[in-house]
């Protein structure tokens, strides 16, 4: 990919782009078909580990090393062809690592994970911080379940917290691992999680 390491990868929503957060600063989309590179988007200051695509695949969401979530006008660059693109806006808040962000099934919010031990809910449109979910420890993943109501975010006390994106309030709490836990998705029914820890134990 000519990226020094990669952290994350994303496949927009109708299967012809692939987008790579790299360790050299940058985001590159790929063509799924050809697997040319297709643009590259430059705005982070640090290594970029985390990326996702909006439910239309217009936008694309950066997260960084640099404390910073970028949004990214995709679908005009692409139309464009330009090989080089300026974020839409910037998202910051956070104090440390943002390991990652994702979108909201409807598009509205984002979603981020920190190292600051938070959790932040920001809306898109206006970049404001909608909440902000304390952990006691740096915070490794996110998921938001498929109704868009529940945000899962997992941390390295070995907890798994839900919260109600609506009132912002913790409704759950899952413990078990004995680890940090890297990893959390949901069963496409929300009635279940999966979890990936340092105890080995799924």
């Amino acid at each position: 990919t000519g990226q020094t390491a990669l952290f994350d990868v994303a496949w927009s929503p109708d299967g012809q782009t692939l987008a790579t957060a790299g360790g050299d600063k940058t985001i590159r989309l790929w063509d799924t078909q050809t697997g040319a590179q297709r643009l590259t988007l430059v705005g982070h200051e640090d290594d970029v580990l985390g990326v996702d695509f909006n439910p239309d695949g217009s936008k694309l969401a950066s997260s960084s090393a640099d404390q910073s979530i970028i949004l990214w006008d995709v679908s005009t660059a692409l139309d464009t062809g330009v090989a080089r693109h300026q974020p839409l806006q910037t998202f910051k808040g956070h104090t440390s690592f943002v390991w990652d962000v994702l979108f909201s099934p409807d598009g509205r919010y984002l979603a981020s994970a920190s190292g600051d031990a938070t959790a932040r809910i920001w809306d898109v449109d206006s970049g404001e911080i909608v909440a902000r979910l304390k952990h006691g420890h740096p915070v490794a993943d996110i998921a938001w379940s498929h109704s868009g109501n529940i945000l899962a975010s997992t941390s390295d006390d070995g907890v798994v917290y839900l919260w109600d994106v609506s009132s912002h309030k913790l409704v759950g709490v899952l413990t078990g691992h004995q680890g940090g836990v890297w990893s959390v998705t949901w069963s496409p029914d929300d009635a279940r999680l999966a979890t990936a820890a340092a105890d080995g134990l799924l």
